[in-house]
């Protein structure tokens, strides 16, 4: 009925914490787990396969032989789930509530216009133990318009997101093949997936805290995008998914793409880099010129 699925590069501190939390969900239907691991340098693997071999017929694992690269290796493991249903967790995250996957899957079951599920959820700090609740801006169902107003502008803020992905479930096969933008490691994992899959129906919010997400300093995605790549990938991933929305969403859209150019902008005028500032100006013009109206009026504000 469900694939879990995750992936995984040097959690050997974590894993066995989010495998025990999956095996311990309890449900009326069989699920399995499937790993995908992008050739990690510590004991991750070896962790994974000392519950591969308590629990042949549940876990699965995928590994690689050289590193493939944040959404190359995640969009491997959405290929490889066999179930009805797909449930993600990263490796680094954990569930709390064994009954997450039986709630969110009997909703799905019982209402066919909705495609996905997410729930609310705790944020970890992992140096500090300091806990928080994720979400406090809640939301009760969305179709792609209403996504979008949790359009992950402020990336840093899971408040201000949809909800984390490691609470998300979704109907498998909704698509014959994830688009080629998908695959490319500038697209950050969650909220494309949950826009693609927004494309054939509604998405629910449950609010109830199924999951830990641990914010730590040296998480990959952390890691692999800095300011400038996070803006330049984020704009690049909306005007993929305007297309792939057949443009339904085109002002929408344009206004985040615009929120985006003008961080850029911002950027450049700090730094000196006045071609760049140029063009991420024309940018916002093009996309929403009401941006740079909001942004002057802002500052014009701030200085009386």
């Amino acid at each position: 009925m469900v694939s879990i699925c995750s992936t995984t590069y040097n959690l050997e501190k974590y894993i066995a914490e989010a495998i025990e939390s999956w095996l311990s969900q309890k449900t009326n239907f069989e699920f399995e787990i499937v790993i995908c691991d992008d050739c990690s340098k510590d004991k991750t693997v070896e962790i994974i396969e000392s519950y591969i071999q308590k629990h042949p017929n549940k876990i699965r694992l995928f590994t690689a032989e050289k590193n493939m690269g944040m959404m190359p290796n995640y969009t491997r493991s959405l290929l490889a789930a066999k179930g009805k249903y797909i449930a993600i967790c990263d490796g680094d995250d954990y569930w709390i509530d064994d009954n997450k996957l039986q709630m969110q899957i009997d909703f799905l079951e019982s209402n066919n216009t909705f495609v996905a599920c997410l729930t609310n959820s705790i944020v970890l700090n992992d140096e500090t133990k300091e806990t928080k609740i994720a979400k406090t801006l809640i939301w009760d169902e969305a179709d792609s318009e209403g996504l979008l107003f949790h359009d992950d502008f402020h990336k840093d803020n899971i408040e201000l997101s949809a909800g984390h992905v490691s609470t998300y479930v979704f109907r498998n096969h909704l698509v014959d093949s994830y688009p080629y933008w998908f695959l490319d490691d500038d697209v950050i994992t969650d909220f494309p997936l949950y826009l693609i899959n927004s494309k054939y129906g509604r998405t629910k919010f449950i609010n109830t805290n199924t999951s830990v997400y641990r914010n730590r300093a040296g998480s990959h995605s952390l890691t692999w995008y800095g300011y400038l790549k996070i803006q330049r990938s984020r704009i690049k991933m909306y005007k993929c998914i305007n297309e792939y929305l057949d443009y339904k969403f085109n002002k929408q859209i344009k206004t985040i793409i615009a929120k985006h150019y003008l961080n850029l902008f911002k950027y450049y005028c700090k730094n000196n880099k006045r071609k760049e500032a140029v063009n991420a100006f024309i940018a916002i013009l093009k996309n929403n010129k009401m941006e740079i109206f909001s942004y002057v009026f802002s500052g014009i504000r701030n200085r009386l």
